[in-house]
């Protein structure tokens, strides 16, 4: 079983790859999850100039901007923010959720080619990577085995293919990086606009909850009802939104 320290050394041979496929300039996409903090510092430590940008459903929530800033504290970077295409489709379709509460005829589109134009005309560069790994689902591990890593014709890179979780932990812990509080509340980053994930900071995050809410006010209707099934059936007995 390859150790930490493997890993880093393979990320670093996929990016120096890359680097020798073309790409002298990368789009670094993080969320305020922790796998895109090992991928910031992955990118980081290649040398390749790199520009870091995090996709937003709701602009300055404080569960997302606090790992966030810790990484452009601690890389000395700088990360662009910018409104996702699901914030747009959800706004425009008045659609609450991004998973599975929507009614089928208000679905929500794939990246388009215009949104990755966008993020490469922004980097000033095709090149992209992302913290997708093939540990990560059985769908993510047919896609990371099918094409090549670095892809020198989609211009992808995917340094942190061969990551576990055992190993994203360690990196975390032995870089002391910040993790958002959501870990904590659901034992994952906030990135999925649903009620279950949104009802937890009423309380805990009261100010991400009243900004949530200004965006998407049925939100806090949504969340009403929530409650009040809850407390009659159990949160565990509830579907997943």
């Amino acid at each position: 079983m390859a150790s930490l320290e493997a890993q880093i050394i393979h990320s670093q041979n996929l990016l120096a790859k890359a680097r020798s496929l073309g790409c002298d300039r990368l789009a670094v996409m993080v969320s305020s999850g922790r796998d895109s903090a090992c991928l910031a510092h992955m990118a980081h430590r290649s040398g390749i100039p790199s520009v870091y940008i995090h996709n937003y459903l709701v602009p300055d929530l404080e569960i997302v901007e606090a790992p966030l800033q810790d990484l452009e504290q601690k890389l000395d970077i700088k990360i662009i923010r910018l409104a996702s295409q699901q914030r747009r489709q959800m706004l425009d379709r008045d659609v609450l959720c991004i998973n599975k509460i929507w009614d089928a005829e208000v679905g929500l589109t794939a990246r388009s080619k215009k949104y990755y134009d966008m993020i490469a005309n922004i980097a000033k560069t095709p090149w992209m990577a992302t913290g997708i790994a093939r540990a990560d689902s059985p769908r993510r591990r047919l896609a990371l085995t099918q094409s090549p890593n670095p892809n020198p014709r989609s211009k992808r890179v995917y340094p942190m293919d061969l990551w576990r979780a055992v190993d994203v932990k360690e990196f975390v812990e032995k870089n002391n990086i910040k993790l958002s509080l959501s870990y904590r509340i659901q034992g994952r980053s906030f990135e999925l606009m649903s009620v279950n994930r949104v009802y937890p900071l009423k309380s805990m995050l009261p100010n991400d909850y009243r900004k949530i809410c200004n965006d998407f006010p049925l939100m806090d209707a949504l969340c009403w009802l929530y409650e009040r099934r809850a407390r009659k059936y159990g949160a565990a007995n509830l579907p997943k939104c």
